[in-house]
């Protein structure tokens, strides 16, 4: 359970988009799974700082793995997490010193009794390195990469990644899963989870410009094209968010502070069967 010091005091197996209501995905992006693993249970851990963001990617994982994803805040969750990697055998994906290629790692996976944690970090560069250092002090944890396995640059243009091969945490998980192969159709084929993931996270995207993000940096495509990144024009500012705004301007006026509410972000509850 998230602690009620905390910014968002958002309970740690509440899974949702995090979004404004009247912007909420998590129906679009329910709609385009449910996807189920086999031999992968999925433990991401979110830094405090990105728990709760309407940016962070790696809330788009419980909404299409229900009952295989979920989301731990880090650093509340770290004894949960600890517990998890003493009862199994578990993969900590994290281009470090050391780490295998995690299609190396696909045949052991599927040979195994009982299922392995794929252990995700969500979070800034520097603060995903410093949670990796310190769940690698933990036995049981092996270090696996993606390196080989990214395509191209990242679908994620709401933020800046710090090199042209570096992905968003969902981009990098869903390639994680499928190198390890995961996760299967009900027919035993196995499931194109990169292009699911990031026609979740394009639906994202798209939700959190229109709640008030601005896209800082060009698209994959432009980027491939050696073009300019461009901020776009402010026409994501709709006349349905303007209405308010101008009600607000006579506020202005008054003696006092001005009000400032903030609903709270969207999340849906627990799943059935989830602690």
């Amino acid at each position: 359970m998230l602690s009620t010091t905390h910014p968002f005091a958002l309970p740690s197996n509440w899974q949702g988009c995090w979004l404004l209501p009247r912007f909420c995905v998590c129906a679009t992006v329910r709609a385009m799974g449910p996807l189920r693993t086999h031999r992968l249970d999925v433990l991401v851990a979110v830094h405090y700082k990105e728990y709760g963001r309407s940016t962070s990617t790696a809330k788009l994982l419980p909404l299409l793995l229900p009952g295989a994803a979920s989301l731990h805040p880090y650093p509340e969750d770290f004894e949960a997490l600890r517990l998890r990697i003493a009862e199994q055998p578990s993969l900590l994906l994290m281009p470090c010193e050391g780490a295998r290629p995690a299609r190396e790692l696909r045949e052991w996976v599927a040979a195994r009794p009982a299922p392995v944690n794929l252990i995700i970090v969500d979070g800034t560069w520097g603060n995903v390195k410093s949670m990796s250092r310190r769940l690698q002090t933990l036995d049981g944890l092996m270090a696996i990469h993606v390196n080989d396995e990214v395509r191209g640059p990242s679908h994620f243009t709401s933020r800046r990644q710090i090199a042209i091969d570096k992905v968003s945490t969902v981009e990098a998980a869903a390639l994680a899963l499928e190198a390890l192969g995961e996760p299967v159709l009900d027919g035993g084929d196995h499931a194109p989870f990169f292009q699911t993931a990031v026609g979740a996270l394009q639906a994202l995207i798209g939700a959190e410009r229109a709640q008030g993000g601005v896209v800082t940096r060009a698209s994959p495509d432009e980027e491939l094209n050696g073009r300019t990144p461009t901020v776009p024009p402010l026409e994501a500012v709709t006349s349905e968010r303007a209405e308010p705004l101008q009600q607000a301007a006579p506020l202005a006026n008054q003696s006092g502070p001005l009000p400032t509410p903030t609903p709270p972000p969207c999340t849906a509850p627990p799943a059935v069967g989830q602690q």
